[in-house]
């Protein structure tokens, strides 16, 4: 829990810190680097546990990327150098905040559910075990329950 909480807790300090600084490319540079940290952030802990899978993942990348097309499409769409339209400009900024708070339910029912899932993948585990033993060698199975 600490390494997912912690993880995203990092990112989402260094998104304000690049909300906060001066200069375009620094910004850019922060903020990208926050949301990356926030998007990986509750997958940390549980890959520490063993526990790869979540039914939260595919929900928080699904949110990720529609929030990523909107963002990309409001350009082209919104603004007069583009000749964008009102409607176009409504398409791309109600994608991005749906996937945003998509992806803002998917992180925060997966920060949610990591304990659990980690006690989960822990609580049995069998593995193939090979070992020399006098006189030759040793297949077996070990297991933890």
């Amino acid at each position: 829990m600490a390494l997912s909480f912690g993880t995203t807790l990092a990112g989402i300090g260094v998104i304000v810190a690049g909300t906060e600084i001066e200069g375009q490319n620094a910004q850019i540079a922060l903020v990208g680097t926050g949301v990356a940290l926030v998007t990986v952030g509750p997958w940390v802990g549980r890959r520490y546990g063993n526990a790869v899978t979540s039914p939260w993942r595919n929900v928080r990348l699904v949110g990720l990327a529609s929030t990523a097309v909107g963002l990309a499409i409001l350009p082209g769409l919104c603004f007069d150098e583009y000749e964008g339209t009102e409607a176009g400009c409504t398409v791309g900024a109600v994608l991005s905040g749906l996937g945003s708070i998509v992806w803002g339910v998917g992180t925060l029912a997966e920060l949610l559910t990591t304990a659990v899932d980690v006690r989960a993948a822990q609580a049995s585990r069998v593995t193939p075990t090979v070992g020399p033993v006098p006189g030759g060698a040793m297949l077996g199975i070990s297991g933890l329950f």
